[in-house]
C-alpha cells in the first residue's frame, strides 16, 4: 500500500528564455515532504492545477506526461520495495532513492524521539526535578526546529544522525531572522544538548 502523495507543478518563477517553467515533482509521505526538478519544461499556460497537465496533439507534450507517469510509478515501486523490507522512510529517502543519490539510514527520526523524550520531561517536571520554565524553553525550541525543517529543507521532520555541525549553524542563522543573537546562541545550544541525549538514549 502506497502511503505516499506525488504531485507535479510548475516553478513559476524561473522562467527560461522561451517563457516556459520547470515542472518540479512534490513527494509527501508519513509526514514528511521533499521537492526535486524533473528536468523538463512546459508552458505555464498549458498547465492544469487539477489534472497537472493540460494534453494537447503535441508529441512533445505527450512525452513529458508520459515522463512524470513514470516517475510516479518508479516512486510508488521503491516505497512498495521498502515496506516490503519493513524499512523506516521519509520523502527525502524517496526522493535519494529515485535520483540514486546515497540512501539515509533512518531508523529514528528527530520528532519521532523527541515526543517521546517530552513524556519523560512531564514527569520530571511533575516530581520537582525539573522547573516549569525548561519546558517553556524545550517547547520553544521544538517550534524553531519544526518552522526551520519547514522553511529550510521542506521536512516536517529529519532523520537523528543529520544532525552535524552544518545542521545547528543553518538553524542559527534561521533563528537571527526572529530573535537576538543572545536567545539565537541558547537556541542552538538547548537544541544541541537535547539532540545529543536523544541520540545518546536511542542507540
Amino acid at each position: 500500500m502506497n502511503n505516499s502523495k506525488i504531485i507535479f507543478f510548475p516553478k513559476n518563477d524561473k522562467k527560461d528564455a522561451t517563457g516556459k517553467v520547470p515542472i518540479y515533482c512534490k513527494i509527501t509521505v508519513n509526514g514528511t515532504r521533499t521537492t526535486f526538478p524533473t528536468k523538463k519544461y512546459v508552458d505555464p499556460k498549458k498547465w492544469d492545477a487539477n489534472k497537472q497537465f493540460r494534453l494537447s496533439r503535441e508529441l512533445s507534450e505527450k512525452e513529458i506526461r508520459n515522463y512524470l507517469d513514470n516517475i510516479k510509478r518508479d516512486i510508488e515501486r521503491i516505497e512498495e520495495k521498502f515496506q516490503e523490507q519493513g524499512k523506516v522512510y521519509n520523502a527525502e529517502i524517496l526522493k535519494n532513492k529515485l535520483l540514486g543519490r546515497g540512501e539515509i539510514n533512518m531508523t529514528r527520526s528527530l520528532f519521532q524521539v523527541w515526543d517521546e523524550h517530552e513524556v519523560d520531561f512531564l514527569h520530571q517536571i511533575k516530581t520537582k526535578q525539573r522547573k516549569p520554565d525548561s519546558y517553556k524553553k524545550y517547547k520553544s525550541v521544538k517550534r524553531k526546529l519544526v518552522e526551520f525543517l519547514g522553511d529550510k529543507y521542506e521536512l516536517s521532520d529529519i532523520p537523528l544522525n543529520s544532525l552535524d555541525d552544518k545542521f545547528q549553524r543553518s538553524f542559527y542563522t534561521f533563528l537571527l531572522d526572529s530573535i537576538s543573537h543572545n536567545i539565537a546562541i541558547k537556541y542552538v545550544v538547548l537544541s544541541g544538548v537535547w539532540s545529543n541525549s536523544l541520540l545518546t538514549e536511542d542507540t
